[in-house]
């Protein structure tokens, strides 16, 4: 069974994968992490600043880009996208 973790960041490199199709082999160091601060989020992806350069696009039009392709897993109840271009994970209580 697979952790919290490795279930976000599989979701995470597959949304990224789906909003940037052209660049499929740019995503392996895709990871989600647990949020350090309250409020934002339970976990967060910081991948679209890393990627800016290689896709030649600002970090928050990254983020964008891949929050309005995904479509949300059973565990995800919202996602939001803070700063320079931070995804931010917000878990289902229930789940």
């Amino acid at each position: 069974m697979k952790s919290v973790n490795e279930l976000l960041t599989d979701w995470m490199r597959e949304s990224f994968r789906n909003a940037f199709p052209d660049f499929i082999h740019s995503f392996p160091d895709i990871i989600v992490t647990q949020s350090k601060l309250p409020g934002h989020g339970d976990y967060q992806c910081s991948a679209a600043m890393a990627l800016a350069k290689k896709l030649n696009k600002s970090p928050r039009v990254i983020a964008q880009t891949v929050v309005d392709s995904s479509s949300l897993i059973e565990c995800i109840d919202r996602i939001e996208i803070a700063g320079p271009g931070f995804i931010n994970l917000f878990l289902k209580t229930d789940w």
